[in-house]
């Protein structure tokens, strides 16, 4: 037996490893001999940039803005952008307002790169290929962004101002102790992880590449009730009369004749609901005995003036 949610875990499963393949694929990350896998990769470094430079522009916005910070400077690098105040002088709110001013501004500009792209979606604009891997790649930078920073922070020896360590030392500072600080900082990271990721997930799945991902991914996946049309068999009342008009005029190699025949059904109860069904089939001559070929049958249903279902389709 089967747990509790134990379908929609396994649909999840295979979603998520369905979108890092059709990702690879999509960007020929798996082959860099083509042209794409550098365009990919130089798009990549460039939104490695973007987001940097946008993570300490908005903690430098916050800090002179919102925080009215004095000595403030803003120096941007290759790799790190130094970003100088007078620490002594923040509170512990607003220095949780440094380190999520930083995130959230990346953030911000993924979820409005996802909307727009969403409208064009809506609009039936079709957005280029490049716009979309451009989104993408994007939104995994600012999935990245807390460990990134992190990495440039201790390769450069902050262990006083980087952004993971900011909240530890206040709070030593404050209250004598870092692990309310250390706390605050995994809880502030571990919620932009999450949403980073919920969008960046909807973002892959519905909206990039027009809806293609998810158009394959539930051709391949979807089960087999999900590709039912009611409707399938319907044909036109036009069509039904060309084929009882060329099934009249039929004559076989062998001398095969095709019948039609009709057959009225009253609904039970209603006399005036009535179903008409209409039948062709194949008559075959053999040594002057004639034999009616039922493997040749053609079955049509009409309610009123409407052909509502076809059961067999082969003389057309």
């Amino acid at each position: 037996m089967k747990p509790d949610g134990y379908d929609q875990h396994l649909t999840s499963l295979k979603s998520t490893r369905f979108l890092i393949k059709a990702i690879v694929n999509d960007m020929d990350l798996n082959t860099p001999l083509r042209i794409l896998f550098y365009v990919s990769l130089f798009m990549f470094v460039f939104c490695f940039w973007l987001r940097l430079y946008l993570h300490y522009f908005g903690q430098w916005l916050y800090l002179n803005v919102v925080a009215k910070a004095p000595y403030l400077t803003f120096e941007p690098n290759a790799v790190i952008v130094w970003v100088q105040y007078e620490r002594d002088w923040l509170t512990f709110g607003h220095e949780c307002g440094v380190v999520i001013s930083g995130v959230l501004i990346n953030m911000v500009v993924f979820a409005m790169f996802v909307f727009f792209i969403w409208v064009f979606q809506c609009v039936r604009v079709k957005v280029p290929g490049v716009g979309s891997r451009f989104v993408v790649l994007f939104g995994v930078n600012t999935l990245l962004d807390p460990l990134l920073i992190l990495l440039v922070d201790l390769c450069y020896a902050r262990w006083r101002d980087g952004d993971a360590f900011k909240l530890y030392w206040n709070s030593m500072r404050t209250e004598q102790h870092g692990v309310y600080g250390v706390l605050t900082t995994v809880m502030i990271y571990g919620w932009a992880f999450l949403l980073t990721s919920f969008l960046l997930y909807y973002f892959i799945l519905y909206v990039f590449m027009n809806g293609q991902i998810i158009d394959i991914f539930r051709r391949l996946h979807g089960d087999e009730e999900k590709f039912y049309v009611p409707n399938d068999h319907q044909v036109s009342q036009a069509e039904m009369l060309f084929a009882v008009d060329k099934s009249l005029r039929y004559r076989g190699k062998g001398g095969e004749l095709r019948r039609l025949l009709v057959v009225e059904y009253e609904a039970a109860g209603d006399v005036s609901k009535k179903v008409q069904h209409f039948i062709i089939y194949t008559v075959e001559v053999q040594d002057g005995v004639i034999e009616e070929d039922e493997r040749g049958e053609r079955r049509v249903v009409v309610k009123g003036e409407r052909v509502v279902k076809q059961v067999y389709r082969q003389f057309v």
